[in-house]
């Protein structure tokens, strides 16, 4: 089972987009870091989607350890992506779910492998466990998730369904 770090943009987005069980699916199991599980339950729309990340047992908080490093890290991130990224290095993860671009690059500096929520959604449909692409990202975007028109159309148009 691969070790998986997860920031709250993916957990809170998935959760309004009623997928948060694809992590579940997909991973058995899902580390963060404590700041970004506070963080997920309080940037959540409503009660449930609180309810939901708070509830779930595969979702596993832990405390990072390098302080000094996440200190360096929020000198150009924000609280959560520089936990993210100090307890991925710290677990030995093979994998960060995070959608901040910064983030993502500060990631990848670190020699980590990077996914974000498209991300998700786009392994979703190729193994099957959704039916439409064009609805989750469309749920995405109605919830708050910023997805440009240029792209919103490609990965429709990739995934046959324009």
């Amino acid at each position: 089972m691969p070790k998986v770090v997860c920031n709250s943009s993916p957990l809170i987005h998935l959760s309004k987009a009623g997928r948060l069980s694809l992590l579940r699916d997909f991973f058995q199991e899902i580390l963060v870091p404590d700041e970004v599980l506070m963080e997920s339950v309080e940037n959540s729309s409503g009660a449930e989607d609180a309810k939901e990340i708070e509830n779930a047992d595969w979702i596993l908080p832990l405390a990072i350890v390098d302080m000094d490093l996440k200190k360096a890290l929020k000198l150009t991130l924000d609280e959560g992506e520089a936990a993210a990224i100090v307890l991925a290095l710290e677990q030995k993860a093979d994998l960060v779910i995070m959608d901040d671009y910064d983030g993502r690059a500060m990631a990848k500096e670190y020699n980590l492998k990077v996914i974000g929520t498209i991300g998700i959604l786009l392994k979703a449909k190729l193994e099957g466990k959704t039916i439409s692409l064009k609805h989750d990202l469309d749920n995405l975007r109605k919830n708050g998730f910023w997805l440009g028109e240029e792209l919103y159309l490609k990965l429709i148009t990739e995934a046959n369904e324009a």
